[in-house]
């Protein structure tokens, strides 16, 4: 909690005023804008508005009097969102999150959302528990949440780009957690424990709700357990939009859909992941084909906009002739028909010089609208929704007109329609827009008036090839993966859009795999687990790391368990795995151990009489654990664990002696073991440093020992006030040894 001489933060007086200033931190906004979007009378919201432009909260754009202008918040109003914010968190105190959580329900204001997070945001889309699943920050359950019968879930929005993080202490902004934090440090914990980071999000359908508890903590949904996410459904032709979560499907639609998208980056985006088994109006050097030929059936579309006051009999002559003309050239041949001047200049201004042809386009082909004229693209659109065959239509549309995007969107045939500006009348379809909240190729997908949700389009069903650099080769072992991973960073957004799963290559299965860790893709691992467990074991989510490696680690060289992080185990399995795992992943493992002891004093108890059961080195791992940590383990239990080590002492493996030694020591001083242990250890014949370094401090200690510099050497590397009685004979022996000297 803030201390005592910093000032406490704020709440929003009232509710009129949060919403309203919740409203436009989303976007400026028109006093009917804001009054339509939070459900308040007009004058209540004109009322409040002009409160807060007096207190500086808010500002208009052109005039408090100009109708329409633009309400915007001010740098004093957003602070007053973060005060209140801030004071929320104040007033519930809640705990560093529990095992196995690591999202709070701090606030919820109809389908307004404000968590508190521990850890990194995953993605913008957030599932939810309907109702209580976990440990409530003031309450004792340690719960996890994944006992017991299945839970509802639902699914909530991020509102923010991503986690803000704050002091808990003093409330003030701070660093985010390290994302590269391997759990090695016991610091990275009791530092990660200051920090709580704070999110605004709504529910992704407004109409849905969840009735968890303020204050709640709250994990990921187990496996079976995770939310559907509908696509709206239609007459046309599926096709994958992108992802929205790394554990749910990528996302696809069937029903005709419309982006409204102001620049040709994002236009090129979406085009690139629309048009696959589709024929395509566009652009073509946005999507990188060579332009199909024009097909001739465009043409009689053409002359109706461009001779609307003919009658249909001049219309039809001057069709014929201009068809001829095309074909046979400009001059009348054989007595053919010859196309009016009129029309013939009209037709080389909207065209230009274009191929033609009597077939018809078919999928995967483009037809080039750059450099066409206005009557030349809208015979496109009228064409499109006139054409015989039922092929998929993915269209760049370069109209002002409404009447023409209702048209196409009203044909089951077309996939998706791109505009350049805002339709002036509700159209009630599917549409894209470019993200207000994250960079391309993120978007903001709208599946209903009030459902709108942030999708990933570089993650999309393209079976995409992507060449690898020339020499890259797939990591073999746990030491040849960071930097693997390292040569492939600058392909990772390319890599994430295959979704090939059986690449016949080894190397490219598992550099698609890499690019997905750490986040992980669930689709991808399942899919790759049998043929390549490997590279499975890459792609795996962070929420199923473990059940993976209860599958599959057996068939992997134990350096990959690195890929593990000792807090995605179950606490009660950490002594069997870590007796099989190497020796820095043990020590990280027992670090994590000693912060749960700390928060939970009888989980040694509990560890030991569920280890009895298990194997031996499970058992000799615990219990140097707990020797090592020995503070925090009862006299009891503590005397059964150091007796069982000291009698197993020549065979253990022993990860950190002087950790171990320390605790043995603290024992001794509690009366709760004898002076034996020195016995037991001075009679080891080991080459580790720190045991060999310790031997010696005893023996020159109780005797006039002169040891060899190399021992001296590891007796200078323990704890300096262990041997700093001993300093004068150190540095007199040292110096005289040009090794030891440099030293």
């Amino acid at each position: 909690m803030p201390e005592p001489n910093l000032p406490t933060p704020m709440r929003i007086r009232g509710s009129y005023r949060r919403r309203i200033l919740e409203r436009l931190s989303d976007a400026p906004g028109t006093v009917s804008e804001v009054t339509s979007s939070i459900g308040l009378r007009m004058p209540h919201v004109s009322a409040e508005l002009k409160r807060l432009r007096e207190e500086g909260l808010v500002q208009s754009d052109e005039g408090v009097s100009r109708r329409g202008a633009k309400q915007h918040l001010t740098t004093l109003g957003w602070d007053a969102i973060v005060d209140d914010e801030l004071a929320r968190l104040n007033a519930l105190g809640i705990d560093p999150a529990p095992p196995g959580t690591h999202v709070c329900l701090l606030a919820k204001d109809g389908p307004l959302l404000l968590l508190a997070y521990d850890s990194h945001l995953d993605s913008p889309l957030i599932p939810v528990p309907v109702s209580g699943m976990a440990s409530s920050s003031r309450g004792t359950s340690r719960s996890s949440g994944k006992e017991g019968v299945m839970r509802d879930w639902v699914w909530a929005v991020a509102r923010e780009r991503d986690v803000r993080w704050y002091d808990r202490n003093t409330l003030n902004p701070c660093d985010p957690p390290s994302e590269d934090r391997d759990g090695s440090k016991l610091g990275d914990w009791s530092a990660d424990e200051e920090r709580i980071g704070l999110l605004r999000a709504k529910m992704l359908d407004p109409r849905q709700t969840t009735r968890l508890a303020l204050g709640t903590w709250f994990s990921s949904p187990s496996a079976g357990e995770w939310p559907t996410l509908a696509s709206p459904l239609g007459d046309s032709s599926a096709w994958t939009v992108g992802t929205v979560h790394p554990e749910v499907p990528p996302l696809s639609l069937r029903s005709p859909s419309f982006a409204v998208l102001p620049d040709r980056l994002s236009t090129s985006m979406v085009l690139n992941a629309a048009i696959e088994g589709a024929l395509t109006i566009g652009e073509a050097s946005l999507v990188g084909k060579r332009p199909s030929a024009l097909p001739l059936s465009i043409i009689p579309s053409w002359i109706k906009l461009a001779h609307p006051r003919l009658d249909k009999a001049t219309r039809l002559e001057r069709l014929e002739g201009l068809i001829a003309s095309i074909t046979k050239g400009r001059r009348k041949r054989g007595g053919g028909l010859r196309v009016s001047d009129s029309t013939w200049r009209k037709f080389v201004s909207d065209w230009g010089d274009r191929d033609w042809s009597r077939d018809e386009p078919g999928l995967g082909e483009v037809i080039d609208v750059k450099g066409l004229g206005k009557l030349a693209r809208r015979s496109l659109s009228a064409w499109a929704t006139e054409r015989e065959g039922q092929t998929p239509l993915v269209l760049q549309l370069h109209s002002d007109s409404d009447k023409d995007l209702q048209r196409l969107l009203a044909d089951g045939r077309t996939r998706l329609s791109i505009i350049s500006s805002e339709p002036q009348v509700r159209i009630d379809h599917p549409s894209l827009r470019v993200s207000q909240v994250r960079r391309v190729p993120w978007f903001r997908l709208r599946l209903a008036q009030d459902v709108e949700i942030e999708v990933d389009l570089s993650n999309r069903s393209l079976g995409a090839t992507v060449p690898l650099p020339e020499g890259w080769l797939a990591p073999e072992t746990y030491d040849e993966f960071h930097s693997a991973r390292e040569g492939l960073s600058h392909l990772f957004p390319e890599l994430r859009g295959v979704t090939d799963s059986t690449p016949p290559m080894v190397g490219r299965r598992r550099a698609v795999a890499l690019a997905w860790w750490p986040s992980g893709n669930s689709m991808l691992a399942d899919a790759l687990e049998t043929s390549d467990p490997l590279a499975g074991w890459f792609a795996c989510s962070s929420h199923n790391r473990w059940s993976y490696w209860n599958r599959r680690g057996g068939e992997l060289d134990e350096g990959w368990v690195h890929l593990l992080l000792p807090e995605q185990v179950p606490v009660e399995e950490l002594p069997s795995l870590a007796a099989h795992s190497p020796r820095s992943w043990r020590k990280a493992a027992g670090d994590y151990m000693a912060s749960q002891l700390r928060s939970d004093p009888d989980l040694a108890i509990r560890l030991r009489s569920r280890t009895t059961t298990g194997s031996e080195e499970g058992l000799l791992w615990l219990a140097q654990v707990l020797v090592t940590h020995s503070p925090w383990v009862s006299d009891e239990l503590a005397t059964n664990l150091a007796n069982h080590l000291l009698e197993s002492m020549p065979t253990s493996l022993v990860d950190d002696y002087t950790g171990m030694i320390a605790g043995f020591s603290s024992l001794e001083r509690r009366s709760v073991i004898g002076d034996e242990w020195v016995d037991a250890l001075m009679g080891l014949q080991q080459d580790e440093s720190a045991l060999k370094g310790w031997q010696t401090l005893i023996r020159m200690s109780s005797t006039e020992h002169e040891p060899d510099l190399p021992s001296l050497r590891a007796l200078a590397t323990l704890p300096t006030q262990w041997w700093s009685h001993l300093a004068p004979r150190l540095v007199q022996t040292m110096i005289q040894d040009p090794i030891s000297r440099r030293f």
